[in-house]
């Protein structure tokens, strides 16, 4: 610490420079612990406070710097620099494609929230609609869904479940995931859909999944172990979902390189909308679309508030030819 705060003047410049450097040693843990957060479900939950941590370990760092005098001091704190700035990744670049497939997925919540979600729904007309918390009570967004997509598929046999996949073309086959008790968030909540393709090995396979809260810490991940058992190893995988869980946290990294997926940034924080009562827009991606190489992104776009606690979003996707170019052609 004494690096850190050799600077000219004293008194309150002093404390003042000490609590930066405090504070900078608190945003570089909570940065290590991120990256090591493959390594237990405690660390992972770091990850929730890396853009934070960042920031102000970015903040503390150059004001440090600007405060020493020993060329050790700011060596110090120009290497103290490079983990907040690291952390920070590169938002959606879109590929130029004729777009042959557009999805959306939202977290409803609320029942009260029907008019507002049919109406994006209509706005947006996805082929395909991923929805979680939509319970059997919400019968109004049900009853406008089922008019607009006349295939469907729980995640429970019954329909005793929430989560759900709505088609307006017919499926090759579909299959409720869940099993125990997905609603009191005891076990995985997902439902899959399989369409054909032109030819046996282009079928597209589409996932709509809602993990449990972080707590119990290792709950998650037994979940996403028991979601990859139902994946497909073909390259036109679409999951979409609320995973509860932010892209850098490393339980969700791991199981998209083991299943040869990438996770697509959804334009912006999707959770919360509010805090308090007041509306913040959102402080994390946990609503994750998650693609197969077979797929390339020519968009993808939040919802406004729609009245849950989480933003949707809409996503254009063209299939990707032998070649590695995008193309239009129509998943069927």
């Amino acid at each position: 610490m004494g690096a850190f705060v050799e600077a000219s003047g004293g008194g309150i410049g002093s404390v003042a420079d000490r609590l930066a450097a405090i504070c900078l040693g608190i945003a570089l843990t909570v940065l290590a612990a991120a990256r090591l957060g493959g390594l237990d479900p405690v660390l992972d939950l770091a990850s929730l406070a890396v853009p934070p941590a960042a920031v102000v370990s970015a903040l503390c760092a150059i004001r440090l710097l600007a405060r020493t005098r020993s060329a050790t001091g700011k060596l110090i704190c120009g290497l103290c620099l490079v983990p907040g700035v690291v952390v920070w990744e590169p938002g959606l670049n879109p590929a130029s494609c004729r777009p042959s497939l557009r999805v959306a997925w939202i977290n409803a919540h609320n029942p009260a929230t029907a008019r507002p979600i049919a109406d994006w729904i209509e706005r947006e007309a996805p082929q395909i609609v991923g929805v979680a918390e939509v319970d059997r009570n919400a019968l109004a967004l049900r009853a406008y869904l089922a008019r607009r997509y006349p295939y469907r598929q729980s995640c429970l046999v019954n329909d005793h479940c929430s989560t759900l996949l709505y088609a307006a073309r017919r499926p090759r086959d579909a299959q409720g995931l869940a099993r125990g008790d997905p609603e009191n968030r005891k076990a995985l909540s997902a439902v899959r859909m399989t369409f054909a393709g032109r030819t046996p090995a282009s079928a597209v396979t589409v996932l709509a999944v809602h993990l449990s809260r972080p707590f119990p810490l290792r709950r998650q991940r037994r979940e996403l172990a028991e979601l990859e058992t139902a994946l497909s190893l073909s390259g036109d995988t679409i999951v979409m979902g609320d995973f509860n869980m932010p892209p850098r946290m490393q339980a969700l990294r791991a199981f998209a390189a083991r299943n040869g997926l990438r996770v697509v940034p959804a334009g912006g924080p999707t959770w919360p909308t509010r805090l308090g009562g007041v509306k913040i827009g959102g402080l994390w991606q946990i609503d994750q679309l998650l693609l197969g190489p077979g797929w390339r992104v020519a968009g993808v776009r939040r919802s406004p508030d729609l009245g849950s606690d989480h933003r949707g979003y809409v996503a254009d996707l063209c299939r990707v030819a032998e070649n590695g170019a995008g193309t239009g052609s129509d998943p069927e």
